[in-house]
């Protein structure tokens, strides 16, 4: 059967009085935002109590809350499952010492895999290593990942979000390799406007969102959504309709649209974004 999968994501947490962008925030992890309550508080010993006590996706406590890093597409794939949104299946590995035992174990049967580059940042896919590798994220036979993720590991990848410093990849995601029928993009934000969520969406591909939106911007779809009423399934249906999915079940992905906006509440997220919606043709799920 046909369905919509989530492919690549970016969570941002809530950070009060904090500006978000695509890439990451703008504060340090886990600073802690109890002035409003407690001014001349001590940061270090708020800290250590939100991280002993908490265990939310962000830190909170009765006084206030802190925030936690921008998640990578494996942590937003994680978050993702947790709360029924279709996501391919992945792990994330850190050493080329854990990629046979989880090709063995997670993906046996898989006769390619997607090897992705695991930073804070985006345009990975047309990013380049300074090492002269060409691309952070590619495709590859599964006896050729422990190869390429070799060439990934401890090099530094640079994109169009990085700056010419660029990031160190610590870490990869191997995921299953997926039938496209076509591909849209999928945010949901807050939006000044209307004080309250945004979802955006647009039924082309969203590798290169910025660049469609201004070329093309009646294709951009725009929902608020009020926050006290929360997603209804007349909003959520405007989204699906506007991203007119082709083969993906239409009731089904209105359901995927109001997890997608509960996994944005429950988590605090200033931004979810899903840069890549496919419609995959999934005949073994």
């Amino acid at each position: 059967m046909a369905k919509l999968f989530v492919n690549s994501c970016a969570l941002v947490f809530l950070l009060l009085l904090s500006t978000s962008v695509k890439s990451g925030v703008s504060q340090e992890p886990g600073r802690c935002m109890k002035s409003f309550d407690c001014p001349g508080c001590d940061k270090a010993a708020c800290r250590q109590q939100c991280r002993s006590n908490c265990t939310a996706p962000t830190y909170k406590h009765g006084f206030g809350s802190c925030k936690t890093d921008p998640s990578t597409q494996q942590q937003g794939a994680e978050l993702m499952g947790k709360h029924g949104i279709n996501v391919p299946r992945g792990v994330a590995v850190s050493s080329v010492d854990e990629i046979k035992k989880v090709i063995q174990d997670v993906f046996p049967k898989e006769n390619e895999l997607v090897v992705k580059s695991q930073i804070l940042a985006g345009g990975r896919g047309l990013g380049t290593f300074k090492s002269g590798l060409k691309g952070g994220v590619h495709i590859v036979k599964a006896d050729q990942v422990e190869d390429i993720a070799s060439k990934m590991l401890g090099q530094i990848l640079v994109t169009k979000q990085t700056g010419p410093q660029g990031k160190v990849v610590s870490k990869v995601y191997l995921c299953e390799k997926l039938s496209l029928v076509n591909e849209m993009y999928f945010a949901i934000t807050l939006d000044r406007k209307t004080a309250g969520p945004i979802i955006i969406a647009c039924r082309k591909g969203g590798t290169s969102i910025e660049d469609l939106a201004e070329k093309f911007p009646d294709m951009i779809v725009k929902v608020p959504i009020d926050v006290f009423k929360g997603i209804t399934d007349e909003d959520a249906a405007k989204v699906v309709d506007g991203l007119a999915p082709k083969v993906a079940d239409r009731k089904e992905s209105i359901e995927q649209v109001k997890k997608l906006y509960k996994l944005f509440c429950d988590c605090d997220c200033t931004l979810l974004e899903v840069s890549l919606i496919p419609q995959m043709l999934m005949l073994k799920y």
